[in-house]
């Protein structure tokens, strides 16, 4: 389970398209090590698709915490807890 305050108080994130891209991993590639969709990985990098929580969590831990929620919440939220 995903450590709230350890993602609202992370601040060193990237998005995952620019995850990917830095290490030259493709959509499929990194679905594979994560355990989720490609077609998934690829509408969350395009900004189609926001990830559900197991789905966050997932990302998180495969990119080693550089990927976060944060990236994520709607504007008016990241106002609020900041």
């Amino acid at each position: 389970m995903l450590d709230a305050q350890f993602v609202i108080s992370h601040s060193v994130s990237m998005k995952l398209d620019q995850y990917l891209a830095e290490r030259n991993l493709t959509s499929p590639a990194f679905g594979d090590m994560v355990g989720i969709d490609a077609s998934t990985i690829w509408r969350i990098k395009e900004g189609k698709r926001k990830p559900e929580w197991n789905t966050m969590e997932k990302i998180l831990v495969g990119t080693d915490g550089l990927v976060t929620p944060n990236d994520y919440l709607s504007d008016s939220l990241k106002r609020k807890i900041k």
